[in-house]
């Protein structure tokens, strides 16, 4: 059983914005190398690149024991009042996962001197998250460049730049639903963006995820100032699947809202902008991590707003549709304890 914890142990350590802490060389490179190292884990291993995306949506089959009783997609809550508090123990399963890649690099560097300096460089390390409402252009190191060369604790060398894309190894081709799409899919032996193609030629098109996210830059600037300043109630701000009154504007946005435009701004008919494929694209962790980082404002802002008893109208993997959902409902799949999952009120 997985026990999640975020990452422990060590000073307490803030996340940093991506294009900041890749001016930290040694933290970053210690980053692309675990994060490297995660994408190659055997796809059947329950601490995988592949099975912790996989939670998200597709394949839609049980992780760590924690068995589907829903009738609706992967295990993420969306459109339910349980949207923003979920993605906090997804993110720090990630974290915690990725982390421990990250110090097992650290100390494998066997100059005495390299090996301080990026051992100390993984006391430092947190997810980094992208800051798409100061500035929706993804830095070329994550759309542009496909290739990166690194100081591993082998000496240099050039690796696919993990960031870029993930690659199946091996492809998957039991995602499984029967539908024309599938194949699709099963086609692509790694996630892209802005696919070009449909069959298994598709490349991604950088180049034009770029263009909408700079045509888009200011709207998502102007939604975020928005939600922060004038959404007050928890209920409104925190899904799409929100039933407001039409007297009341504050209600036509929410946080789940601009985080869907982004997703289909970043990936449109691929693998990032799909709900069911989202979370294989490596962009997707630096996206829900601004995500959770837009949601800790709102509640500095509105600390005595939190969820509230709402029915699940869609369902999960876990939850049946029309489940009524509270501050203490299960976030599976993440256990908090062995046999105890996590809650909205652990996830405050």
């Amino acid at each position: 059983m997985v026990i999640t914890t975020g990452i422990v142990g060590g000073p307490l350590v803030s996340r940093q914005e991506i294009r900041v802490m890749a001016q930290d060389q040694d933290l970053m490179n210690l980053y692309l190398l675990a994060l490297d190292r995660f994408q190659r884990v055997d796809q059947a291993d329950t601490l995988s690149y592949f099975q912790i995306a996989g939670i998200h949506g597709r394949p839609y089959v049980p992780y760590d024991k924690a068995a589907g009783i829903g009738n609706f997609g992967g295990y993420c809550t969306h459109s339910s009042i349980l949207f923003p508090p979920w993605h906090r123990p997804y993110l720090a399963l990630f974290e915690q996962t990725l982390g421990t890649h990250v110090n097992n690099i650290a100390n494998e560097f066997k100059d005495p001197a390299a090996k301080d300096r990026y051992q100390k460089a993984a006391q430092r390390f947190r997810l980094p998250y992208w800051d798409w409402a100061m500035n929706a252009d993804a830095p070329d190191f994550v759309s542009m460049q496909k290739q990166v060369t690194l100081d591993t604790p082998n000496g240099t060398k050039t690796i696919d730049n993990p960031l870029y894309q993930y690659t199946f190894r091996p492809m998957y081709s039991t995602f499984g639903d029967g539908l024309p799409d599938e194949k699709m899919w099963e086609s692509w032996p790694s996630t892209l963006r802005w696919p070009t193609r449909t069959d298994a030629t598709g490349q991604s098109n950088p180049t034009q995820m770029e263009r909408n996210l700079s045509n888009n830059r200011l709207t998502i600037r102007d939604r975020t100032y928005n939600l922060l300043t004038q959404a007050r109630s928890y209920e409104a701000f925190s899904n799409d699947g929100f039933l407001g009154t039409s007297a009341d504007p504050i209600a036509y946005d929410s946080l789940e809202s601009i985080h869907g435009q982004m997703h289909g701004m970043t990936g449109r008919n691929g693998h990032m902008g799909v709900v069911d494929y989202a979370a294989f694209d490596p962009i997707f962790w630096l996206h829900h991590c601004n995500v959770d980082r837009v949601f800790a404002l709102w509640q500095a802002l509105n600390p005595n707003q939190y969820v509230v008893p709402r029915k699940n109208l869609a369902g999960t993997f876990a939850t049946a549709r029309g489940t009524t959902e509270d501050v203490n409902s299960p976030l599976a799949p993440f256990w908090k304890r062995e046999g105890v999952y996590w809650t909205a009120a652990d996830a405050v």
